[in-house]
């Protein structure tokens, strides 16, 4: 199975001097909605909704982040490497929406999408609509809750976490060339229930497949990303979006993220939050659970 076999459209165009790449899928002309993707992935994470968006008049919009599949921009001296990957990769979904001609849009983030859902949110309240966030990546800069090992990552100096960034893409794009077992790897940490429905067929294709095809983009630049993550909302820079606007789903088995974080997020945001019991957070993403694509209605 490959993008052929799906509603996935890919396309590209200039700005600032440089290509930015991005993706569609869904109901071409339905409610538009863009995705802000997990690490390791890329714009073909469209693959991992599609379906749930056809079935709800959704138009999904994804655009790679700079440095995944895009020309990497210019470190400005007077700025953090944080601030100008954030502040780029915001700039390239709104200049997205200018080339669509979409004046507001909903916003689907995933685990590290986070932090780019609330940039965007932060500097264009008025082009962003509804928000939904499934297991969301919480800042372990502001969150004691988080895993001491971001906990860790998050204190260290910008040189060792660019040299720690490095081996981990590195990793990734090797990962992304190899046949099976990178596939293996990440759905062991699927939960017993999950296992069984993660092979079973999904209307017309797989979540095998579709994860596969939500990897294949090899890229060099996800560790672009991890400044980000591992920066303080303040330092960000972030303003909390508007609560009625906004929903968070996360399970109570996340590996990643644990549920005490996410509980700690959801009262900074001052909403409530909806708690899965028993999928992982892999399996949050892959959709494994019937609420996650129910809560797309939200959008």
């Amino acid at each position: 199975m490959d993008l052929d076999d799906t509603t996935i459209q890919e396309d590209s165009f200039e700005y600032d001097d440089r290509d930015i790449l991005y993706a569609t899928a869904g109901k071409e002309g339905g409610r538009p909605v863009v995705v802000f993707y997990p690490l390791g992935s890329s714009r073909r994470c469209l693959s991992l909704v599609e379906d749930e968006a056809l079935e709800r008049g959704l138009w999904l919009i994804c655009c790679n982040r700079p440095g995944h599949g895009t020309s990497r921009p210019p470190a400005m001296p007077d700025t953090t490497a944080a601030a100008w990957q954030l502040d780029t990769a915001v700039e390239d979904v709104k200049h997205l929406l200018d080339e669509l001609s979409i004046k507001r849009a909903s916003l689907l983030f995933l685990c590290a999408g986070a932090p780019f859902a609330l940039g965007f949110t932060s500097k264009y309240p008025e082009r962003t609509g509804k928000m939904l966030g499934i297991a969301s990546w919480v800042s372990p800069a502001d969150c004691e809750e988080s895993l001491g090992f971001f906990r860790f990552a998050s204190s260290l100096p910008s040189f060792a976490l660019d040299m720690f960034g490095g081996l981990w893409s590195l990793g990734q794009t090797v990962s992304k060339i190899l046949p099976d077992p990178p596939t293996s790897f990440i759905t062991s940490k699927l939960e017993e229930c999950e296992k069984e429905q993660f092979h079973s067929d999904q209307g017309t294709r797989s979540k095998a497949e579709k994860l596969s095809i939500a990897r294949s983009e090899i890229s060099s630049g996800g560790h672009l990303d991890l400044a980000v993550l591992m920066a303080s909302q303040e330092d960000l820079d972030l303003d909390l979006p508007n609560p009625h606007n906004l929903r968070l789903i996360h399970s109570q088995f996340d590996e990643i993220i644990p549920i005490e974080a996410a509980r700690w997020f959801s009262k900074e945001l001052g909403i409530g939050l909806v708690e899965l019991p028993a999928n992982s957070h892999t399996g949050c993403l892959l959709m494994l659970n019937p609420a996650i694509p129910h809560a797309l209605n939200f959008l």
